[in-house]
């Protein structure tokens, strides 16, 4: 049953259910308070980027001074600071100053740093305030991928493409105001374009690689059929003589029996490049303190070896199929 009477005005009063007595506008702004859904707002960015503790620092400060806006009285905010490393370890602070001076000398690797930070801002000229929550979450891709690797949970194969499901940042943003996002996003996106990332055109290839790697055992058929098909018309089938039935048999169950060999190599070349393909890792990283640095610094020349190893597969697989098939068609010759 509701407290407001059929037909009311804002000066009347109303008894609450535990006695007070309150103006009908009064209740009216708290049940509004309370009853409205904020709005929310999420943006989510998938670069490799390079972050410390300086290129942190600005986006923090950037989130600050846009919650200063005109006409507009910051009138109350809050901060919270929340830096999670390897081990699910976590250890949160009540102001930026506060984590900028007292986290960076842990011992565990980071892997995600989590940024709160709330508003109410009031009209200077109506009175009315409207609240804001911001969370903001960087995640550093070798601090989890080396959380996956110590953990048991999920299978070492599926490693990869957790990774690639998981946001370097996620911003999220409750508000009253959709206006008042704008700039924040906005502000949010240029400084994302402007951090250091490791998108080098290597990396660039080798992701939209990642894209089509399924479809490399059937290239590499392809590619065999190809061969064999040129070989044959310039190299067999000039010399090729059928006196009988019995040597056209012959000939059908060999040349059969050899294409579903080459069938069956040339699929497991073309699946063992898909999975060196897949395993490539993009760099993307918290670097916040000492064991960050030691984590990059190995995984600076694994990168390289590992770029290196794709190419290696891949004139591997294409020698594999061009040998085979030489030998294939010398065979029936």
């Amino acid at each position: 049953m509701s407290l407001l009477p059929e037909r009311t005005n804002d000066h009347q009063t109303i008894r609450t259910p535990s006695g007070e007595i309150i103006s009908l506008r009064t209740y009216k702004e708290i049940h509004d308070q309370i009853v409205k859904s904020n709005q929310k707002i999420n943006k989510q960015f998938f670069d490799n980027l390079l972050l410390d503790i300086n290129s942190i620092k600005n986006i923090y400060l950037k989130l600050v001074q846009l919650s200063n806006q005109e006409n507009y009285h910051n009138v109350v905010n809050d901060t919270k600071v929340t830096i999670v490393r390897v081990g699910d370890e976590s250890q949160s602070f009540l102001s930026f100053e506060a984590f900028e001076e007292n986290a960076i000398s842990q011992d565990n690797g980071t892997t995600q740093i989590i940024i709160e930070y709330s508003f109410c801002l009031r009209n200077s000229m109506s009175g009315e305030t409207r609240r804001y929550e911001i969370n903001l979450t960087l995640n550093s891709k070798l601090g989890l991928a080396l959380e996956l690797s110590k953990s048991n949970k999920v299978p070492k194969n599926f490693h990869n493409n957790i990774l690639k499901m998981i946001p370097t940042v996620d911003f999220t943003m409750k508000y009253s105001d959709y206006l008042t996002t704008v700039a924040f996003i906005k502000s949010l996106e240029e400084w994302v374009n402007t951090c250091d990332n490791s998108d080098s055109l290597m990396d660039k290839l080798i992701i939209r690689a990642q894209n089509v790697s399924h479809y490399f055992a059937l290239f590499s058929k392809i590619v065999m059929i190809i061969i064999i098909l040129t070989w044959f018309n310039l190299a067999l089938l000039p010399t090729l003589k059928i006196e009988n039935l019995l040597v056209l048999t012959n000939y059908l169950v060999n040349f059969s029996g050899y294409l579903v060999i080459m069938f069956l190599l040339t699929h497991l070349f073309g699946k063992k490049l898909e999975t060196s393909v897949d395993s490539y890792r993009s760099i993307s990283y918290i670097d916040f303190n000492a064991v960050d640095k030691k984590i990059i610094k190995i995984a600076q020349p694994e990168r390289v070896r590992k770029i290196g190893g794709h190419l290696f597969m891949l004139g591997f697989n294409i020698l594999a199929s061009i040998i085979a098939s030489i030998i294939f068609v010398k065979y029936m010759q």
